[in-house]
């Protein structure tokens, strides 16, 4: 089962932490971590969370994760995160691999697929598009929020039935 590392950092030492940012991704790639938010744009939508830097990486598993975190390679460059920034990490489980994307041991039929693919991004398209001309009493943030939600979940579905991993 696919497990996500969600880390927070806040820099105290850019140039340090810098050197640890070049120095861990080939790590984590060796532990088959894949990267998909590294340090983006980062719009706060709810209560006062306003993150300095947001990571999220996936893993096939949690093992993989103990095992990078407990490997020689990351020991060696550990302490460098360590006094260049504070660190707040948390693991979340992923869904089970097909969890929903099977249906009586088959695999999601196409054409399903491909509606609830339409229909998601047609939905996301429209609320970019109220967002943009104003049509609704709701927030700009909120409907872009929501637009891009739906073209996240219309690609994880996508590439579940497919069998793929986002990391691939």
């Amino acid at each position: 089962m696919p497990v996500y590392m969600v880390i927070e950092t806040k820099s105290s030492d850019p140039v340090t932490y810098a050197k640890y940012i070049e120095k861990v991704k080939p790590i984590v790639e060796k532990f088959q971590g894949c990267y998909l938010a590294r340090g983006g744009k980062i719009t706060s939508l709810f209560g006062n969370w306003d993150p300095e830097r947001l990571i999220l990486i996936e893993f096939p598993c949690q093992k993989q994760v103990t095992e990078w975190l407990g490997s020689k390679e990351y020991k060696e460059i550990a302490g460098l995160r360590e006094s260049s920034v504070s660190t707040k990490a948390v693991i979340i489980e992923g869904c089970a691999e097909g969890s929903f994307a099977q249906e009586k041991g088959g695999a999601m039929d196409n054409k399903k697929v491909c509606v609830v693919n339409l229909v998601l991004k047609g939905l996301g398209i429209l609320m970019l598009l109220a967002a943009a001309f104003d049509v609704t009493a709701i927030s700009d943030n909120v409907m872009i929020f929501w637009a891009l939600a739906c073209f996240v979940v219309a690609s994880v579905i996508k590439r579940i039935a497919k069998g793929t991993s986002c990391c691939k």
